[in-house]
């Protein structure tokens, strides 16, 4: 196979990943050309994020393929819309760097951290530790940008929060793992920075209707529990309150701007996490915009 696609698409153009052959597609051309021969000879294509090996439980006539910045593009900030447009390939910490200095930010957590990739994001959909808040992921994507099995450049969603376009086929993509086709550009929802900011720690369990109400985010793992709430200071100051009145022994982490950061960086250090449920996946009438 590697022979086949170099000499089909040029020398070097594929390398061999855990003996299959993997490719990064520069180009819509360059996908387009690779689509067609792998349909003549019957081989898949699977996306593949390019940092650990993939499944060994792939079919052996898998070929991976991986994003080229032809594809992908450059990050684009429409901060009056509250979105951006992100490369895949781009990490939860990078895009948080792109967001730092503006009064913007993606209230996202994600059990695997800041190392996490857009496109494996939405690849995977795991659950978002400030959903309580803020909603699983969702109701933060806005649309993405996918190569499909013809190796076509396909563009879904919207732009705006009120966008209306139809049905949206960005949420197909929602845990397909690979099988809906090669994402290559994601558009996130972003909100305003909170007026203020909490996140706090404790051992044990936090009782039943302690964090309930309000924007209080919780996670219990490994007999510890971490608590976030976020919003106008009056309104966290009162979640702190009743928390405080629940548990004693709750621990104030950090304040302000820091509290969301270090709570994301909490949720993914966390030992062991207890099976939890997936999120709940789409409803039907989020699949239309």
């Amino acid at each position: 196979m590697l022979a086949e696609i170099e000499t089909a698409l040029g020398k070097g153009a594929a390398r061999a990943v855990a003996a299959r052959p993997a490719v990064t597609l520069a180009d819509e051309v360059y996908a387009r050309a690779l689509a067609a021969l792998c349909r003549e000879r019957g081989w898949r294509l699977h996306p593949w994020a390019g940092g650990e090996p993939p499944s060994p439980d792939l079919p052996p006539e898998t070929v991976l393929v991986t994003p080229g910045p032809g594809l992908t593009g450059e990050f684009a900030l429409a901060a009056d819309d509250y979105y951006c447009e992100a490369p895949a390939p781009m990490t939860l910490g990078e895009l948080e760097g792109k967001l730092e200095g503006t009064p913007l930010w993606l209230p996202f957590a994600a059990p695997a951290g800041a190392a996490t990739a857009l496109g494996e994001l939405v690849a995977r959909y795991p659950a978002n530790a400030f959903a309580p808040a803020y909603g699983e992921l969702h109701r933060l994507l806005f649309g993405l940008s996918f190569v499909n099995d013809d190796g076509e450049l396909v563009s879904t969603g919207r732009r705006t929060i009120k966008g209306v376009a139809g049905y949206d086929l960005s949420k197909l993509f929602l845990g397909s793992r690979g099988s809906a086709g090669l994402i290559t550009r994601v558009r996130l929802r972003l909100f305003r920075r909170p007026a203020e900011a909490v996140f706090w720690r404790t051992r044990g369990a936090t009782p039943g209707d302690a964090a309930s109400g309000g924007r209080v985010c919780r996670l219990e793992a490994d007999g510890e529990t971490l608590l976030y709430a976020d919003g106008h200071p009056g309104d966290v100051d009162a979640a702190a309150e009743r928390l405080r009145r629940a548990m004693p022994d709750l621990a104030e982490v950090s304040r302000g701007d820091a509290a969301s950061r270090d709570f994301a960086a909490a949720v993914a250090a966390l030992p062991y996490r207890p099976p939890a449920e997936p999120p709940a996946a789409p409803a039907f009438s989020d699949l239309f915009i």
